[in-house]
């Protein structure tokens, strides 16, 4: 028995569905054998959520053109279901954080890559003050108007190369402000052991 278990297990790590293309989705990565990721339109994605989840354990999620549908997608009960979301290059303004830092259903997110918008200093304070982001441990906010709340470094051995991160002044004052936050004090990158893969 303990021997078929285990050769079931082997086979199902190797064995990748058949991701339907109706969906429109792309870049897809997998995830002992399941999609896990996707890359896809913003409409797309609330329109064939109910069944994207159907598919696949989809636990990080890519969206594109969200900027006209931010009311939509915050109100969309799926996302709890996710532990990434990146919204990179969407012209994401102060607004649309304000609306997604409201909904309750970003609160299992571990992981929130905003790169590349139009966000401010205002933007990131909605994001420290709202308890729906408590279990954030990532936070991408480059290539936006904001001063950056935490900044990488690099140290070296003979052999090895040490990525490390340290709090800027606007992240001290972040968390003068409303406490310790887990993204300014990340200890691995990606956040989390189920990260996908190609």
């Amino acid at each position: 028995m303990a021997r078929s278990a285990s050769l079931s297990s082997t086979a199902a790590a190797s064995i990748r569905i058949v991701w339907p293309p109706r969906f429109g989705a792309s870049n897809i990565r997998f995830f002992r054998g399941f999609p896990a990721q996707i890359e896809i339109d913003a409409r797309d994605f609330l329109k064939n959520a109910e069944a994207i989840f159907a598919v696949a354990p989809i636990q990080h999620l890519v969206l594109r053109n969200a900027k006209p549908l931010m009311s939509e997608l915050a109100a969309c009960a799926y996302l709890l279901r996710l532990r990434s979301l990146t919204l990179r290059g969407n012209q994401l303004d102060d607004g649309d954080i304000d609306t997604l830092a409201a909904s309750s259903y970003v609160a299992e997110l571990r992981a929130l890559l905003l790169d590349d918008n139009a966000i401010t200093n205002a933007g990131v304070e909605t994001i420290a003050a709202s308890p729906n982001f408590r279990l954030l441990a990532g936070l991408n906010l480059d290539g936006n108007r904001c001063d950056n709340p935490i900044d990488s470094h690099q140290s070296f051995d003979e052999f090895s190369v040490y990525w490390y991160w340290v709090p800027q002044p606007f992240g001290e004052a972040l968390e003068a402000k409303y406490g310790k936050k887990l993204y300014l004090h990340p200890e691995q990158w990606p956040p989390g052991e189920e990260w996908p893969q190609r």
